[in-house]
């Protein structure tokens, strides 16, 4: 493990960022391995919530938020093979460019350049140096509480739902509804099950655009969980043609009810041109 990533975010100073924000920033220095290629880091949501005490949904935002600031860079997404752990690398130009130089006393004990003059009316004596007082002014009202920013997942959609499309259908994009759909779905914990739906689902009889069918999925998954039935696959009943079963008839003579219905129909038709035998 390396420290020089939190070292530096120790001096480093973050206004733009929440506490958050900052936290999840600093434990991803913490966690940062330059051993593996590429370096890395990969603490589970486990830890995550351990650390900040937070929910999934704002651990998964304030990343979102840290990923498009450019504070940490994205290296791997979520997947089962890695125990469902996306794996992140710190900004060091990032946290570099918020260390602020700032000019401080030297330490008396440390100078030893200085000379004692033998002028009387300056005096050796050290003086207390204390800061100046600052004028405290009551403040009014109560400040606005900043929303949190929540910018769209758009890995999240293309991890869900496009890699689990087929290719030619692939031309959905990213919106408001898929992102609130996907929300209560992470709420509920059923991203899996979805990712299993569209992808066992048939699609050989789809054309253009298949959003709507999408959206009906993943609502149908919603209303099953919210009722506490199991997520599973729509029965699709594919049309099998019935088998073939060659018709064997015995032809008979016919009757002499027949024959004679036969042959006053014949009677009746003569005028109308001839009649077959």
């Amino acid at each position: 493990m390396a420290n020089e990533h939190y070292d530096e975010f120790c001096l480093a100073s973050f206004p733009e960022l929440t506490p958050l924000q900052r936290q999840l920033l600093g434990h991803y220095c913490t966690r940062f391995n330059e051993s593996v290629i590429p370096p890395r880091a990969w603490p589970g949501l486990q830890e995550l919530r351990n650390i900040t005490n937070a929910h999934p949904k704002s651990i998964s935002r304030a990343l979102g938020v840290l990923t498009l600031k450019g504070a940490l860079k994205r290296v791997t997404l979520a997947s089962k093979e890695r125990g469902k752990k996306a794996e992140y690398a710190p900004s060091r130009e990032y946290i570099r460019s918020r260390i602020k130089v700032t000019e401080e006393l030297p330490n008396i004990s440390n100078v030893t350049h200085l000379r004692v003059t033998g002028d009387d009316s300056l005096s050796n004596a050290t003086t207390p140096i204390s800061n100046p007082p600052v004028a405290s002014e009551p403040l009014h009202g109560y400040p606005k509480p900043k929303e949190p920013n929540k910018p769209n997942n758009v890995d999240r959609f293309h991890l869900v739902i496009l890699n689990s499309l087929p290719e030619r259908l692939r031309t959905i994009n990213p919106g408001a509804n898929y992102e609130k759909l996907l929300d209560e779905c992470d709420s509920l914990g059923i991203i899996d099950e979805i990712r299993r739906l569209l992808t066992t689902n048939r699609w050989d009889n789809v054309q253009g655009n298949a959003g709507g069918l999408v959206a009906t999925i993943i609502k149908d998954a919603i209303e099953r969980k919210r009722s506490g039935q199991l997520v599973v696959a729509p029965a699709q009943v594919s049309y099998v043609p019935p088998p073939y079963v060659e018709e064997i008839r015995e032809l008979k003579p016919m009757t002499p009810e027949t024959r004679e219905l036969v042959e006053e129909t014949r009677k009746k038709l003569k005028g109308f041109g001839s009649v077959p035998e």
